[in-house]
Protein backbone atom coordinates (compact mmCIF):
# COMPACT_ATOMS: atom_id res chain seq x y z
CA UNK A 1 0.00 0.00 0.00
CA UNK A 2 1.63 3.56 -0.87
CA UNK A 3 -0.39 6.47 0.37
CA UNK A 4 -3.38 4.96 1.24
CA UNK A 5 -3.79 3.16 -2.39
CA UNK A 6 -3.92 -0.43 -3.41
CA UNK A 7 -3.62 -3.54 -1.24
CA UNK A 8 -2.87 -3.62 2.26
CA UNK A 9 -1.15 -7.01 1.01
CA UNK A 10 -0.25 -8.56 -2.11
CA UNK A 11 -0.93 -12.11 -0.66
CA UNK A 12 -3.96 -14.28 -2.36
CA UNK A 13 -5.03 -11.77 -4.83
CA UNK A 14 -2.97 -12.92 -7.49
CA UNK A 15 -1.17 -9.58 -8.44
CA UNK A 16 2.04 -8.50 -7.48
CA UNK A 17 0.70 -5.81 -6.04
CA UNK A 18 2.19 -2.80 -8.56
CA UNK A 19 -0.38 0.33 -8.65
CA UNK A 20 -0.37 1.79 -11.72
CA UNK A 21 -2.74 4.69 -13.48
CA UNK A 22 -5.84 3.37 -15.20
CA UNK A 23 -4.94 4.89 -18.62
CA UNK A 24 -8.77 4.12 -19.87
CA UNK A 25 -10.51 6.49 -17.50
CA UNK A 26 -12.12 9.38 -18.86
CA UNK A 27 -11.80 12.79 -16.87
CA UNK A 28 -14.19 15.16 -16.07
CA UNK A 29 -15.45 17.78 -19.41
CA UNK A 30 -12.72 20.93 -19.64
CA UNK A 31 -14.29 24.26 -19.64
CA UNK A 32 -14.19 24.57 -23.68
CA UNK A 33 -16.24 21.61 -23.58
CA UNK A 34 -19.15 22.71 -21.74
CA UNK A 35 -18.87 26.02 -23.82
CA UNK A 36 -20.07 24.34 -26.77
CA UNK A 37 -22.11 22.33 -24.66
CA UNK A 38 -24.32 24.90 -23.49
CA UNK A 39 -24.42 27.01 -27.22
CA UNK A 40 -24.37 24.02 -30.00
CA UNK A 41 -23.73 27.11 -32.27
CA UNK A 42 -20.05 27.25 -31.50
CA UNK A 43 -19.71 23.17 -31.64
CA UNK A 44 -16.87 21.98 -34.01
CA UNK A 45 -17.45 20.99 -37.21
CA UNK A 46 -15.41 18.02 -38.64
CA UNK A 47 -13.14 18.16 -40.88
CA UNK A 48 -14.76 16.35 -43.60
CA UNK A 49 -18.21 18.39 -43.25
CA UNK A 50 -16.89 21.69 -43.50
CA UNK A 51 -18.51 23.28 -47.02
CA UNK A 52 -16.46 23.99 -50.35
CA UNK A 53 -16.29 27.36 -51.38
CA UNK A 54 -16.68 27.28 -55.13
CA UNK A 55 -14.72 31.18 -55.39
CA UNK A 56 -11.42 28.98 -53.69
CA UNK A 57 -11.58 26.49 -56.40
CA UNK A 58 -11.55 29.18 -59.49
CA UNK A 59 -8.95 31.01 -57.86
CA UNK A 60 -6.87 27.92 -57.84
CA UNK A 61 -7.76 27.41 -61.22
CA UNK A 62 -6.39 31.07 -62.18
CA UNK A 63 -3.70 30.76 -59.78
CA UNK A 64 -2.38 28.00 -62.23
CA UNK A 65 -3.23 29.68 -65.11
CA UNK A 66 -1.38 32.75 -63.58
CA UNK A 67 1.90 31.07 -62.84
CA UNK A 68 1.67 29.14 -66.39
CA UNK A 69 1.87 32.28 -68.04
CA UNK A 70 4.82 34.09 -65.24
CA UNK A 71 6.90 31.43 -66.57
CA UNK A 72 6.35 31.75 -69.72
CA UNK A 73 6.77 35.54 -69.40
CA UNK A 74 10.55 34.88 -67.65
CA UNK A 75 11.96 32.61 -70.34
CA UNK A 76 10.77 35.09 -72.85
CA UNK A 77 12.30 37.44 -71.23
CA UNK A 78 15.54 36.02 -71.20
CA UNK A 79 15.43 34.68 -74.63
CA UNK A 80 15.64 38.69 -75.30
CA UNK A 81 12.39 39.35 -76.83
CA UNK A 82 10.52 42.56 -76.96
CA UNK A 83 8.00 43.56 -74.15
CA UNK A 84 5.16 44.43 -76.66
CA UNK A 85 5.67 40.68 -78.33
CA UNK A 86 6.20 39.31 -74.70
CA UNK A 87 2.85 40.64 -73.68
CA UNK A 88 1.36 39.66 -76.80
CA UNK A 89 2.26 36.29 -76.71
CA UNK A 90 1.67 35.53 -72.88
CA UNK A 91 -2.14 37.17 -73.29
CA UNK A 92 -2.80 34.09 -75.88
CA UNK A 93 -0.90 31.52 -73.71
CA UNK A 94 -3.48 32.41 -70.59
CA UNK A 95 -6.74 32.42 -73.33
CA UNK A 96 -5.54 29.51 -74.61
CA UNK A 97 -5.00 27.93 -71.19
CA UNK A 98 -8.22 29.10 -69.87
CA UNK A 99 -10.23 27.62 -72.70
CA UNK A 100 -8.70 24.30 -71.98
CA UNK A 101 -9.89 24.22 -68.54
CA UNK A 102 -13.20 25.15 -69.26
CA UNK A 103 -13.14 22.04 -71.83
CA UNK A 104 -11.72 19.94 -69.12
CA UNK A 105 -13.87 20.87 -66.50
CA UNK A 106 -12.97 19.20 -63.05
CA UNK A 107 -11.08 16.08 -64.65
CA UNK A 108 -7.70 16.84 -63.46
CA UNK A 109 -8.53 18.44 -60.60
CA UNK A 110 -9.72 15.65 -58.50
CA UNK A 111 -6.71 16.00 -56.73
CA UNK A 112 -7.57 18.99 -54.93
CA UNK A 113 -9.09 18.37 -51.27
CA UNK A 114 -11.26 20.77 -51.55
CA UNK A 115 -13.12 18.56 -54.16
CA UNK A 116 -12.50 15.78 -52.28
CA UNK A 117 -14.35 17.23 -49.17
CA UNK A 118 -17.37 17.76 -51.82
CA UNK A 119 -17.02 13.86 -52.72
CA UNK A 120 -16.97 13.36 -48.56
CA UNK A 121 -19.72 15.45 -48.07
CA UNK A 122 -21.97 13.80 -50.62
CA UNK A 123 -21.45 10.39 -48.82
CA UNK A 124 -21.76 11.55 -45.51
CA UNK A 125 -25.24 13.06 -46.38
CA UNK A 126 -26.40 9.62 -47.83
CA UNK A 127 -25.12 7.89 -44.63
CA UNK A 128 -27.13 10.28 -42.67
CA UNK A 129 -30.31 9.35 -45.00
CA UNK A 130 -29.72 5.90 -44.44
CA UNK A 131 -29.57 5.72 -40.98
CA UNK A 132 -32.30 7.98 -40.63
CA UNK A 133 -30.10 11.19 -38.81
CA UNK A 134 -32.22 14.44 -39.26
CA UNK A 135 -30.44 17.73 -40.79
CA UNK A 136 -30.66 19.44 -37.84
CA UNK A 137 -29.14 17.13 -35.83
CA UNK A 138 -26.12 18.45 -33.76
CA UNK A 139 -23.42 16.39 -33.07
CA UNK A 140 -23.45 15.68 -29.36
CA UNK A 141 -26.88 16.44 -28.83
CA UNK A 142 -28.05 12.94 -27.54
CA UNK A 143 -26.39 13.82 -24.52
CA UNK A 144 -28.34 16.75 -23.48
CA UNK A 145 -31.17 15.51 -21.36
CA UNK A 146 -32.93 18.72 -21.04
CA UNK A 147 -32.71 19.44 -24.93
CA UNK A 148 -34.18 15.71 -25.63
CA UNK A 149 -37.00 16.69 -22.97
CA UNK A 150 -38.01 19.67 -24.64
CA UNK A 151 -37.95 18.09 -28.00
CA UNK A 152 -40.10 15.10 -27.07
CA UNK A 153 -42.88 17.42 -25.43
CA UNK A 154 -42.94 19.30 -28.75
CA UNK A 155 -43.79 16.42 -30.56
CA UNK A 156 -45.76 14.98 -28.12
CA UNK A 157 -47.82 18.50 -28.37
CA UNK A 158 -47.66 18.18 -32.00
CA UNK A 159 -49.09 14.73 -32.27
CA UNK A 160 -51.56 15.91 -30.03
CA UNK A 161 -52.63 18.72 -32.12
CA UNK A 162 -53.19 15.89 -35.14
Amino acid sequence: MYNGVGLPTPRGSGTSGYVQKNLSFVGNKTYHQLCYERDPSKAKTDALCKKVDPGIQEHEKKREVEIKCIELQDMLEEQGYPADEIDSKVNEFRQALLERQKEEGNKNSVENQQILSQYDDVKNQKMKSALGIRSDYIEGSAFNFEEKKKIAETEKISRDLR
